[in-house]
């Protein structure tokens, strides 16, 4: 389970600056380490000091396997420069109830690394289900972290095919290829956090395998493969995506990306799906499998394919493609539809009162179902068979409306101008409160079709299959019809 924290900077004094308790405690255990005041020079307290015992030095230390450890690759108190600060980045729930945090050490008074920036290292804070602080160190290369059956702890430096069949944690800086292997695993890709002011992001590949994983990618992710496989997954992007694919597999899987998704691919296979892009403007390709998913971006100009069953969209502008597939679906829309929309079969939703669609293709499929927009120029709208209807509220300009087999009704707020609307079969309703010019009305096969115009049809206007009696233009009705 992983739980991001927000930005904000705690102040890191000393080799003793780690916080003594986890953000949350939990069932109390066994002391491992005591925990005590160090004070600077001054006398003034710089923070907590651990006081471990043998078994808890040697545990802390990296490891080259659980029962090998390595020599002084990482030391038990994490060493800083003094006045350093740490920004969270991440915190993780091991499966005994140990919760993992991390944090980016900056430099004090502007001082700068290698790469021009003010980045000194990560650090890693290890707290025992009870909350209290058991190791604090700077990580040095690649890291994984897992737990043995008695509830012992083994950190030891990850390379491609460390990891274990069962829950781990790594946490990923130098930009390499990374296996969790089977089991709940966590991911931190740090790599983009810490190279961000000097190199560019380089191809790699991070493979959860099969299981409930999380992916955290901290920063820019480029030029990245993600891959979860089966399981409940879940992929949080704290920048943006370009030139990427990302590969949920069968699941209930759950994508978050807090920037632009640029190039890329996202394929998330059968399951109840979610992606989660509210910043974003997306220009790739989606593909969330069948199943009742979820998306929510704030912009598509690429592809989007929710697959069958009942989908949920909401977007501020479409400029893009979106099929939803069979099912009860519904497409949200703020601003702006400008591409194609092709609902598919079932009783689907349309809500874009508020959005205005300009040369648009929307294909409601067969079934009951609704479309809202505000004004439509240059567009085409198919309804399909079933028992249809279609609200405008502004100007309807050069458009075509084809209503398919059904009882249809069509409702414009205002006029309708250079458009042709066909009805179809089955007894329809258009009800238009303002003019219709330029434009041809078929209302198609029905006994019971009626029309309703507010305003004043012009010449170059013509109105057909409709009774006399059942037209009415500017609040009078039509007796005979030529």
């Amino acid at each position: 389970m992983v739980s991001p924290i927000s930005n904000q900077d705690s102040s890191v004094g000393s080799p003793a600056a780690a916080p003594t308790e986890a953000p949350t405690a939990a069932v109390s255990t066994a002391s491992v380490a005591k925990v005590g005041q160090v004070a600077d020079k001054g006398g003034q307290s710089r923070g907590d000091n651990l006081d471990l015992s043998d078994d808890a030095k040697n545990l802390s230390k990296h490891q080259q396997n659980p029962l090998q450890l390595a020599d002084g690759q990482y030391s038990v108190i994490a060493e800083m420069p003094e006045g350093a600060t740490a920004e969270p980045m991440a915190s993780v729930t091991t499966q005994s109830g140990r919760t993992l945090t991390i944090a980016k050490v900056m430099f004090a008074g502007g001082q700068n690394d290698t790469f021009g920036g003010d980045h000194y290292g990560f650090q890693a804070n290890v707290f025992k289900p009870d909350g209290k602080l058991e190791y604090s160190f700077i990580l040095k290369k690649d890291t994984i972290l897992s737990e043995n059956e008695d509830g012992s702890l083994n950190v030891s430096d990850y390379t491609k095919g460390a990891e274990t069949d069962g829950d781990d944690i790594i946490i990923s800086q130098e930009g390499k290829d990374v296996s969790g292997g089977k089991g709940n695993d966590t991911i931190v890709d740090l790599y983009s956090e810490k190279n961000r002011n000097g190199q560019d992001g380089k191809s790699s590949t991070i493979d959860g395998g099969d299981g409930d994983d999380t992916i955290i990618v901290k920063g820019e992710m480029y030029n990245k493969t993600v891959t979860t496989g089966a399981g409940d997954d879940t992929v949080q992007v704290e920048g943006r995506v370009y030139h990427s694919d990302i590969n949920t597999g069968e699941g209930n899987d759950t994508i978050k990306v807090d920037g632009r998704i640029s190039s890329s691919n996202i394929t998330m296979g059968d399951g109840d799906d979610t992606i989660i892009a509210y910043h974003s403007g997306i220009s790739s390709n989606i593909k969330t499998g069948d199943g009742d998913d979820t998306v929510s971006i704030g912009g598509l100009n690429g592809s989007l394919d929710t697959g069958a069953g009942d989908d949920t969209i909401e977007a501020s502008v479409v400029a893009g493609n979106i099929k939803t597939g069979a099912g009860d679906d519904t497409l949200k829309v703020a601003d702006h539809i400008g591409a194609s929309v092709d609902m598919g079969a079932g009783d689907d939703v349309i809500a874009a009162k508020d959005a205005d669609a300009i040369y648009a293709h929307i294909d409601t499929g067969s079934g009951n179902d609704s479309v809202r927009v505000m004004d439509t120029s240059y567009s085409t709208i198919n309804l399909g068979s079933g028992n249809d209807s279609l609200t405008g509220r502004l100007i309807m300009h050069n458009t075509r409306i084809n209503g398919g087999d059904g009882n249809d009704s069509f409702k414009s707020i205002a006029s309708v101008l250079d458009s042709f609307i066909d009805m179809g079969a089955g007894d329809d309703m258009v009800s238009i409160a303002g003019d219709l010019a330029n434009s041809l009305l078929a209302m198609g096969e029905g006994d019971e079709d009626s029309v309703f115009i507010g305003g004043s049809v012009s010449r170059s206007s013509s109105i057909s299959g409709v009774k006399a009696g059942n037209l009415w233009i500017m609040g009078k009705r039509v007796d005979e019809i030529e």
